[in-house]
């Protein structure tokens, strides 16, 4: 994705054509924005990070207000059965990523156990109040069990 600052310099020096054309090259040369429609999607991104992973790890998804996918970032890292994660840290990642109006948090259960502990959804209540003050939304939290193994806490009416 093109900064603000760099965008404000190309659309003063380029016309639309010429912006139109870089914009095409940088999506060549980088791929086109994954676009988030459901928790696949989301389990597609995030596979080769969870696959074979022996201890717990969570990770954000920053969204687009789109829902395309501006970065990819770890937020926590932990044992077999837990993970720390610093709420404060995804705050600031959010606030400070250009266009970040949404996140959807995934983290893995090497047990393949697909039920949200407590600490799953407490950490995820945390991370909802402390974002929606700062008008960041919270999408879903994925709990990835296997490639095609999950428990959503938005399909499970849980955010």
């Amino acid at each position: 994705m093109i900064n603000r600052r760099l965008n404000k310099i190309l659309c003063r020096h380029c016309s639309e054509e010429q912006l139109q054309r870089i914009v095409e090259d940088i999506n060549a040369m980088y791929g086109t924005p994954t676009k988030i429609e459901r928790a696949q999607d989301v389990l597609d991104v995030v596979a080769n990070i969870f696959e074979g992973a022996d201890k717990e790890s969570m990770w954000a998804l920053l969204l687009t207000r789109s829902n395309h996918v501006i970065d990819v970032i770890q937020i926590g890292h932990g044992t077999e059965r837990n993970t720390v994660v610093s709420v404060k840290t995804l705050a600031k990642l959010a606030l400070n990523t250009d266009g970040c109006c949404a996140v959807i948090l995934v983290h893995n259960h090497p047990s393949g156990t697909q039920e949200a502990s407590l600490a799953d959804i407490s950490i995820t209540r945390e991370i909802r109040e402390v974002l929606s003050r700062l008008d960041v939304q919270v999408f879903d939290h994925i709990i990835y069990c296997g490639r095609d193994e999950y428990y959503s806490f938005a399909e499970n009416h849980m955010l």
